[in-house]
């Protein structure tokens, strides 16, 4: 089961290549791809709520589906669970950076980053530190 898990994962990662990385401005569509994801994710999600990476690739959707508020309720989902689950911390960075919030992404940077230094690597970190 875990396996196939996995290959729903890696398939939504994949489709996720093919998608805008930011959200869609006022009043342009949704790519159709973020909807043939969120039809992969919901069944497991659904089934499997712990599990913690169709949490976070369902928050990911939501982000880049316009869906802010439902964003961060799963990324605060998957950091309740995991506390150090570093993309959750990225995504919420860059879901206050997209709220205008430098700040709050700044302090969800440092709180990633005293659980994984790996998320200096990433180049949202660069871009809200001035780096």
């Amino acid at each position: 089961s875990s396996g196939i898990n996995a290959e729903y994962g890696q398939i939504v990662k994949l489709y996720l290549t093919f998608a805008s990385p930011e959200p869609p401005a006022q009043g342009q569509v949704n790519s159709p791809v973020l909807a043939q994801c969120m039809n992969l994710l919901t069944p497991l999600t659904n089934g499997a709520p712990g599990l913690l990476e169709a949490v976070f690739l369902s928050a990911k959707v939501k982000f880049l589906s316009g869906q802010v508020e439902a964003a961060k309720s799963l990324c605060q989902e998957c950091l309740e669970h995991d506390v150090s689950y570093g993309e959750a911390h990225l995504l919420m960075a860059k879901i206050a950076l997209n709220e205008g919030h430098t700040r709050s992404a700044l302090q969800s940077l440092e709180i990633g980053l005293s659980y994984n230094f790996d998320l200096m690597d990433s180049p949202i970190y660069h871009y809200v530190t001035g780096c």
